[in-house]
């Protein structure tokens, strides 16, 4: 099995004995007179599969060596092209057994790139062959140092048990070889461990970060001091210490550009959630987005999706919906990228893996048939296991990509009723404010024209104005409460409360105007119902719901309430036969970009944004409402609400 270029060969093997067993058949013909030729041919045969076999296991140092030279040229330009032919040579000096300090170095360069593109299986399988040839060879401090990239490895895949116990014995053999940037180094990843695995102490962090960043300073290791200040900076984070983590981070950032401009996307990232954190929006998103250019640049997906997440919750939350596109797409992108490079990374391994045993294989096959025959099988069997690794593979990738198609679908579609949502509040704002400033307007222009109006048309028109004003004034609080929920500012403050209190409260409040239609109201809950919620919000709520159906009940008719609850849930239910609700009318009843509006009994006006406010309301209790309704006969409106 030969793997080169993601394609895969199959070369036949050949039988030799095959037409020496035709020989045979004819020698027999001829009786014993031939068989010394034919014990030369067998050992002839035999012979020169030795040979082939001996040839074989010689290691081929020359041409590792060559690989690796070139890998060494092509690293510092072409970083992709130098490790495959890392790979190359590694598999090589495996399949035939050739340790070396070379093939070891490569090993620990081609587990570093790996690592740092979040491919951390085969990164780990690197380094921990340069450690087993490390440890045979007696070099405790290369040894070391490899432990340490092992354990920072594991810390991230979150095996923190692991990682802690590398760490630890390497802190163990650095004490005997006076080594102090080791030593620097075994401080800086315990501290980083530390800091990701929330069952350690914040103080243990800080001890060991401050221990490394006080040796690389004496040594005057930038590489090391910017690392230690990034993981100050972040621990200073999670503290709630905003200032002074940006003071860490932007001392880092002075750095990190110079020795290391890979981590460079990493450190703006850092320091971007500070200021987000802050109410510094307008800076951390130039951070997140040179971030994001500073990562592509150096092609590290992983920083592109971190600072994509963070600039795509910022302008969700300031309504631009173009940008949070923009990079919600580039979020997924780099999210669906580094998932197929860990597909084609495994994929690789596999062929590699391949090769290895099938070279191994070759090289101990011996000369008889029935070796031949499974060596043959066995091909055949590996080649069904990679067919259906790689159709699985390309199965896997098709889905991937197609639940990441439907996901844009459905943002798109959010995106779509968003813009939906706010041009239906601005014709809103257009329409409904229109007609009552120009009422407004023509009352004052008429106090204000003629001097003719008797008093008591002055206290008409001035009990008019106060009317309008009143009204105008409700539409813009309500819009102002629908608003603040949708930015997310409005919050439910909630604390025990009796619902049948706040149905009491409310009737008292409505009870004039349920009056001058001659609509009576019937209560006839008085044990107390207990819920958890925002008396506020549910006060509106309810007041809402009453006040439509005095509104939209003829008068001499009848609203009647009941409240009730059980172990799961608290209910609110408003009854009146008033003149109902059409179906069509139901489906888009709570919904702004489609709000539903009807003039009252008496000639009552409103927005439609009553009910929309009372949806958001119960839904930020994570409760709800139901309606049932038949035109000419009344609605009843139910409210359910979590206890």
């Amino acid at each position: 099995m030969l793997v080169g270029d993601g394609l895969i060969k199959t070369v036949g093997l050949s039988r030799p004995n095959e037409k020496f067993v035709y020989f045979g058949s004819t020698i027999r013909k001829h009786g014993g007179r031939f068989m010394k030729i034919k014990t030369m041919l067998i050992m002839l045969i035999i012979a020169l599969q030795y040979t082939a076999m001996a040839a074989s296991v010689t290691p081929d140092t020359a041409v590792i060596r060559q690989i690796l030279n070139r890998g060494y040229l092509l690293e510092r330009e072409n970083p992709d092209s130098a490790m495959t032919l890392y790979r190359e040579a590694i598999g090589l000096a495996d399949s035939q057994k050739a340790a070396s300090p070379a093939i070891a170095s490569a090993k620990i360069r081609l587990a570093k790139w790996e690592y740092y593109r979040g491919n951390t299986s085969p990164a780990i399988t690197q380094a921990l062959g340069a450690l087993e040839y490390y440890a045979k060879r007696g070099d405790v401090r290369l040894e070391t140092a490899t432990m340490i990239l092992i354990a920072d490895i594991l810390r991230t895949t979150r095996l923190f048990d692991q990682a802690f116990a590398y760490l630890h014995d390497a802190e163990t053999k650095t004490a005997g070889l006076n080594d102090s940037l080791l030593l620097a180094n075994v401080y800086n990843r315990l501290a980083a461990a530390e800091l990701d695995d929330d069952r350690n102490p914040h103080d243990s962090v800080e001890r060991h970060a401050i221990l490394s960043l006080s040796i690389a300073r004496s040594l005057k290791n930038d590489t090391l001091v910017y690392n230690n200040l990034n993981i100050l900076g972040v621990l200073e984070t999670y503290r709630k210490n905003y200032r002074k983590s940006l003071d860490y981070l932007q001392e880092a950032n002075k750095i990190v550009g110079r020795v290391f401009p890979e981590d460079e996307p990493l450190v703006l990232i850092n320091m971007a959630r500070n200021l987000y954190l802050l109410g510094e929006d307008e800076k951390a998103v130039e951070y997140d987005k040179r971030a994001v250019q500073l990562a592509e640049k150096y092609r590290i997906p992983q920083y592109v999706r971190l600072a994509s997440a963070n600039l795509k919750d910022h302008y969700q939350s300031t309504g631009d919906l173009k940008q949070c596109l923009y990079y919600t797409n580039r979020y997924y992108l780099a999210k669906e990228y580094i998932t197929e490079q860990q597909v084609l990374v495994r994929l690789k391994e596999f062929n590699n893996r391949l090769l290895v045993e099938k070279k191994e294989g070759e090289n101990q096959r011996l000369s008889y048939e029935n070796q031949l025959a499974n060596s043959r099988l066995r091909s055949i069997t590996l080649i069904g296991v990679m067919l259906f690794f790689l159709l699985l593979t390309f199965g896997v990738s098709f889905f991937l990509q197609k639940r990441q198609k439907n996901k844009l679908r459905i943002i798109a579609a959010k995106l779509d009723q968003s813009n939906q949502v706010l041009n239906k509040f601005i014709s809103v704002l257009a329409h409904d404010l229109r007609s009552p400033f120009n009422a407004i307007l023509g009352f004052t222009g008429m106090l204000k024209d003629d001097p003719s109006l008797t008093a008591e048309e002055r206290e008409g028109i001035i009990a008019r104005l106060h009317s309008v004003s009143r009204s105008t004034f409700n539409l813009l609080e309500r819009m102002l409460e629908w608003s603040r929920i949708q930015l997310g500012s409005a919050k439910p403050v909630k604390r025990e409360c009796n619902l049948t209190d706040l149905v009491d409260e409310t009737i008292q409040i409505l009870e004039p105007s349920s009056s001058l239609k001659n609509i009576g109201i019937r209560f006839h809950s008085r044990q107390p119902v207990m819920v958890q919620a925002d008396p506020d919000m549910i006060l509106t709520v309810i007041r809402n719901l009453i006040s439509n159906a005095i509104k939209f009940t003829a008068p001499g008719g009848w609203v009647e309430i009941g409240v009730s609850g059980n172990d799961a849930a608290s209910f609110i239910r408003i009854r009146d036969n008033g003149i109902g609700i059409s179906p069509a009318n139901l489906e888009t009843l709570f919904r702004l970009d489609q709000n539903y509006k009807s003039q009252g009994t008496a000639g009552e006006t409103g927005t439609g944004l009553g009910l929309t406010l009372c949806n958001e309301y119960v839904t930020l209790h994570q409760g709800r409402i139901s309606v049932s309704s038949e035109p000419g006969k009344g609605s009843e409106f139910t409210v359910e609400l979590p206890r």
